[in-house]
């Protein structure tokens, strides 16, 4: 189906509809998620040296504590702080 006709089709939709097409897509976007971040998971280990990015405090990097489901226990470097980052947003960083 093209575009225009999809738009065409959920424009005349009802409130009803809307939210029952919503809640599939929700669906299929968390799975693709965690496919996703299954698949970046087996790339990470505890110990790793990683970056990754934050709104307010920029480029962060640290090693990873624990390596969970989709995210991961990152303690970032000269700081006692930990951060619980999702594995999509990471990048090994070579030392």
């Amino acid at each position: 189906m093209i575009k225009e006709e999809m738009l065409k089709e959920i424009l005349a939709m009802s409130s009803e509809d809307l939210a029952t097409l919503n809640h599939y897509l929700v669906g299929i976007l968390k799975q693709n998620h965690r496919i996703e971040s299954s698949s970046v998971a087996t790339i990470f280990r505890p110990g790793d040296r990683v970056s990754f990015s934050s709104e307010y405090s920029g480029t962060l990097v640290g090693r990873i504590v624990k390596v969970k489901t989709l995210k991961a226990i990152i303690r970032i470097e000269n700081s006692f702080s930990e951060w619980d980052v999702p594995l999509r947003l990471l990048a090994k960083v070579t030392e």
